[in-house]
């Protein structure tokens, strides 16, 4: 849904602010500053108990090739969040160990 550059996923509680429903409103878009967002998707609202609550998601394509190049290359700007799903829970050991090791080189 976002590998264009300006589009734009929304919660079903910023459609229903900006549009009156949460239908119908992919393909339309939404104004920011100077540039306009194609809607590719619409989601339900993110509950406030999760880590990571966000009402838009944004095409990282939609951003300043500058910042994407320092989000991409500068370890030290931690503004993401990476996320990893083992598939053989036994080897979450073994990364870890390796995570640490990276961590203490760099």
């Amino acid at each position: 849904a976002l590998t264009e550059p300006n589009t734009v996923v929304i919660t079903d509680e910023v459609a229903k602010t900006y549009f009156g429903s949460a239908t119908g409103v992919l393909g339309k878009t939404l104004q920011f500053t100077k540039s306009a967002y194609k809607i590719t998707g619409v989601v339900k609202s993110v509950p406030h108990s999760s880590h990571l609550v966000w009402d838009m998601l944004l095409s990282q394509k939609s951003m300043p090739k500058k910042l994407v190049e320092t989000l991409e290359f500068d370890w030290f700007y931690m503004a993401q969040f990476t996320y990893i799903l083992f598939t053989d829970a036994s080897k979450r050991q073994g990364f870890e160990a390796k995570l640490t090791q990276v961590h203490d080189k760099y």
